[in-house]
């Protein structure tokens, strides 16, 4: 969304470090990174080793997260409860070479620098989505992804070793109503839960299409549906159903709902 949009003002935040240090390492020496990431072979056994290797300074580090990004299977990021990476080894056409001829991290940034020396308010953080949106007042837009868990947990949804359950689904609605009653625009995507449609009484809802390619395919249909709840403070109902009309031309009636914001 970020890189999207490439907003002139931004605080872009997660609470996975390495995340974030990457972000960093890229912006002020992307050269640096990709000179590391093009020494290493690509080989299931390199890859192996790659993983279990524990850089000391942040270039290699940097190097290390988008490199094992790039070869691992579905370019997943998890880590188990001791904070080890264990995504197995992806093969086949997963390798960091269209980075390279795209020239992704130079673009990267660029982007990342755009405000580096104005007076415009640019910040990488590493930090819990409370502390952020907390900041956010009349005129900011704030776009949120989180791990679209239910009240049960009932699917997947360990990606970090700090788990995201139904207790953040609930901060994550009343930091974002509050940030919305001080006048920001609040997007937030999420499963297509009953229960979470009683956290967002305010918002439109609009339901996405979305191919699924990671998991039991039996148990989880290729195509599911997720949705984009929308706090705006401005009322732009028509922007918003049109929005839902080009994104999704073929979602049935009923599936977007113009809840009125109070």
């Amino acid at each position: 969304m970020f890189f999207s949009t490439v907003p002139r003002q931004f605080c872009i935040s997660d609470l996975n470090n390495d995340l974030i240090e990457t972000y960093l390492s890229v912006r002020d020496s992307w050269n640096k990174v990709e000179s590391v990431m093009k020494k290493w072979e690509i080989s299931k056994d390199n890859y192996n080793k790659i993983k279990s290797y524990k850089p000391r300074n942040k270039i290699n580090k940097a190097a290390r997260f988008i490199w094992l990004n790039r070869l691992c299977f579905g370019g997943l990021y998890r880590v188990n409860k001791h904070n080890k990476f264990n995504v197995p080894y992806g093969g086949g056409d997963r390798n960091p070479n269209i980075l390279y001829k795209n020239k992704t991290l130079k673009k990267v940034s660029h982007i990342l620098r755009t405000s580096e020396n104005s007076k415009l308010t640019m910040e990488v953080v590493t930090a819990d989505f409370e502390n952020v949106i907390l900041k956010a007042g009349k005129g900011d837009v704030i776009y949120c992804d989180p791990t679209y868990s239910n009240v049960n947990r009932g699917q997947f949804d360990r990606y970090g070793s700090i788990v995201f359950d139904w207790n953040d689904q609930i901060r994550l609605s009343q930091a974002s109503l509050l940030a919305y009653e001080r006048g920001a625009t609040v997007l937030i995507s999420n499963g297509k839960f009953p229960e979470l449609l009683e956290l967002y009484p305010s918002a439109y809802r609009i339901a996405l299409s979305k191919k699924k390619t990671i998991g039991n395919t039996s148990q989880n249909p290729m195509n599911h549906t997720e949705y984009l709840f929308i706090l705006d403070p401005q009322k732009r109902t028509e922007l918003w159903r049109a929005y839902s009309k080009t994104v999704n031309s073929k979602m049935s009636q009923g599936e977007y709902q113009n809840t009125q914001i109070k």
